[in-house]
């Protein structure tokens, strides 16, 4: 089965979570903050949630998708977080 391509869309705040639009996440997407996993609440295709501890604004991260291997199978382009609140 061929994956689609996972991408981001938009990233914001709320009072206690950043959460992470896109295409194409699936309940192995994992965020990660210059290589190193953070942890990831999958939500649906289009949405994930990550505590703002774990992200600061201007930090640069990707969206991959890891297999239980664990391979990291696909990843996203990189996306700059630019803090903004919803």
């Amino acid at each position: 089965m061929a994956l689609k391509k996972v991408n981001v869309t938009k990233a914001y705040e709320t009072e206690n979570s950043i959460f992470i639009e896109g295409n194409n996440f699936t309940n192995f997407c994992q965020v990660y903050v210059d290589e190193t996993k953070i942890n990831t609440t999958f939500h649906n295709e289009h949405l994930l949630e990550v505590s703002k501890k774990d992200l600061k604004k201007g930090d640069a991260f990707t969206v991959k998708i890891v297999s239980k291997a664990p391979r990291i199978l696909q990843t996203s382009g990189e996306y700059v977080y630019q803090g903004v609140k919803q």
